[in-house]
């Protein structure tokens, strides 16, 4: 499992490389594209992956399809919450918080609610 966590400017640069205009770039939230992106680093919860909580406005946003999730780990990943919303939309139901857990290696894979799926496309 890559743990490596990337900084901010080599975050940045990884962004302006792939055409995304960043004007801010927090701990827990990033401005990209004119729109929020929820930085999250992850919590180490081997062997499953890096777990990631959706709760309170990221999951509001995940809810709206609006915005983006920013992971800073590995090659980096930024995933529109739209396409998070596609993928995982009917298991968020009445709950008030969901986890998912990434793993980085040859491709990036995503774990909700004991289903996989490919987020290779998102890497940064």
């Amino acid at each position: 499992m890559v743990n490596d966590l990337l900084s901010d400017n080599e975050l940045k640069a990884k962004l302006i490389s792939k055409g995304h205009t960043v004007s801010r770039l927090g701990r827990f939230k990033a401005g990209i594209d004119g729109q929020v992106a929820y930085v999250r680093r992850g919590s180490d919860k081997r062997p499953k992956g890096w777990q990631i909580t959706i709760r309170d406005d990221f999951r509001s946003s995940l809810l709206n399809g609006k915005d983006f999730l920013l992971v800073p780990r590995g090659r980096g990943l930024l995933i529109p919450l739209r396409e998070l919303r596609r993928i995982i939309g009917t298991e968020l139901g009445d709950t008030n918080t969901v986890d998912v857990f990434f793993t980085f290696g040859g491709v990036c894979t995503m774990e909700c609610k004991g289903e996989f799926y490919d987020m290779s496309a998102f890497l940064l």
